[in-house]
């Protein structure tokens, strides 16, 4: 059974795995529940200086995130492994698409394998430090450049297989041509400059010409009433840079 699913780039930064794969922890360090650890085309990074592309024309050596940038039109085919069958990804209308390969005949409680929602890497930065600049943004529509959020930009949250809410947004890294891949730790602060706990999120991000894909990061337990909060969203990119910037969360509250 091949259960039809698309995704738009608008899925975008900190939070879930929003498809039946049951899994809510962010996937950016290629950890157990990762299905397979992607890694930057580096096709699209050679001499970045001169001709860099984000968009990928061809068929990636790994899974491509669903949503993220294409052009053309054609399908690439992966083994999804532990039994499924092969994922089906095409890009269509700027974005991969795909499909969940389920089990057949249909296990009762089993899940269906899911392509990656995020880029991971394998080999973070470990050079020089840098005093790159860094902005956090939403995740690009399909073809649209991208954009830094402004002061105050709201982002909604999601609800993830298991109930873990989450947000997600998109970096763009000026000054650090050199980098593709970097740990990455981001934290949450309150009004009142506090703390939020359980808030953000760690581990390893791809960068292709200067810009992540989807990052994934976790809603701290605010309260269980649906609403607007104000947020500091740090973002650091270890030997790399960091910044901040002031967010408004808008929050589905509590299931149950």
């Amino acid at each position: 059974m091949i259960r039809s699913l698309i995704l738009p780039c608008s899925l975008f930064v900190l939070s879930s795995l929003l498809v039946a794969c049951g899994d809510d922890e962010p996937v950016l360090d290629g950890g157990t529940d990762a299905a397979t650890d992607v890694s930057v085309d580096d096709s699209s990074t050679e001499d970045a200086g001169e001709s860099c592309e984000f968009v990928t024309r061809d068929c990636p050596a790994e899974v491509p995130p669903l949503g993220s940038p294409c052009a053309g039109e054609f399908e690439c085919t992966y083994a999804a492994g532990r039994g499924f069958p092969d994922w089906q990804l095409r890009c269509e209308d700027g974005v991969f698409q795909g499909a969940l390969p389920c089990p057949e005949p249909p296990i009762p409680g089993a899940a269906c394998a899911s392509p990656p929602l995020t880029q991971s890497c394998a080999s973070p930065y470990e050079g020089p430090a840098l005093s790159a600049s860094i902005e956090i943004g939403p995740v690009p529509v399909a073809g649209a450049p991208f954009r830094p959020f402004e002061t105050g930009d709201r982002v909604e949250s999601q609800i993830g297989g298991q109930g873990t809410e989450m947000f997600e947004f998109a970096l763009r890294v000026t000054g650090a041509d050199e980098v593709q891949c970097a740990d990455l730790r981001a934290s949450m602060r309150d009004t009142d400059g506090s703390e939020l706990s359980n808030g953000g999120v760690s581990g390893r991000v791809g960068l292709s010409c200067g810009e992540s894909y989807r990052v994934f990061g976790i809603v701290p337990e605010f309260d269980c009433e649906p609403g607007v909060k104000s947020f500091t969203l740090r973002v650091e990119l270890v030997g790399v840079g960091e910044t901040e910037m002031e967010l408004e969360l808008e929050t589905v509250g509590c299931l149950g």
